[in-house]
């Protein structure tokens, strides 16, 4: 009986560990727009007024 249960709980274990690795099918991209009223001062950057958009991408080691 003591087999068993260990065995239920390395399996839970293991189910566990699998469902929070990251996978590709839950990678998004993201993207959006915002609007600087002023000057922005970000570092040694200068950033000007105005529109902006930005985008971001997936990668993966496969992407070398």
């Amino acid at each position: 009986m003591k087999s068993i249960r260990r065995f239920v709980y390395a399996a839970l274990l293991v189910l566990s560990a699998l469902n929070f690795a990251p996978s590709l099918a839950s990678a998004q991209d993201a993207a959006g727009t915002f609007t600087l009223t002023h000057e922005v001062h970000w570092q040694s950057a200068i950033v000007p007024a105005g529109k902006y958009r930005f985008s971001t991408e997936t990668r993966g080691p496969w992407e070398c």
